[in-house]
This record gives structure tokens, C-alpha cells and sequence, in this order.
């Protein structure tokens, strides 16, 4: 665990406050990671330039990603 992590989980004597202090600092970083991929997401544009492919590996990559943080995966459902 890193220091800056260390630094802002409040110290306890007691190993369950522990744990869920820790737990509820990473549960507002899962958040902002999600919402950080969604808007990446909503907001892709294929410009014309590039590979299509390309463009297309780059969104089925944030795809996963958010449904590894278990994202509901009836969002994103790709028609051919």
C-alpha cells in the first residue's frame, strides 16, 4: 500500500474498523474510476482518421474494464 493511501486511512486499534475504513476509501476510488470509463466511453467518436479496428478494440477494452468493477453489462450491448 502506498504512503499517500497509508496517510489518509484513519488509524484504529481495532482490525475491523481497519478494514472497513479501508474498504470505504477504495469504494469512492471504484466510483470515480467508473465514471472516469463511462464518460470515455459515451464520449468516443471514431474522427475518420485511424483504424477502425483500433477504435473499436479501444471500446471493448473500457467495456471490460467496467464490467471487471462490475458495472451492469446490459449497457453495454454492441449490435452489428
Amino acid at each position: 500500500m502506498t504512503s499517500s493511501v497509508k496517510g489518509s486511512i484513519p488509524k484504529s486499534e481495532n482490525t475491523k474498523q481497519y478494514y472497513e475504513a479501508i474498504a470505504q476509501r477504495f469504494k469512492k476510488s471504484e466510483k470515480a474510476v467508473k465514471s472516469t470509463l463511462l464518460n470515455q466511453l459515451i464520449n468516443m467518436r471514431y474522427d475518420g482518421q485511424g483504424c477502425v479496428r483500433a477504435h473499436i478494440m479501444n471500446m471493448i477494452d473500457i467495456e471490460t474494464k467496467l464490467q471487471d468493477l462490475e458495472l451492469s453489462s446490459s449497457c453495454f450491448k454492441f449490435t452489428a
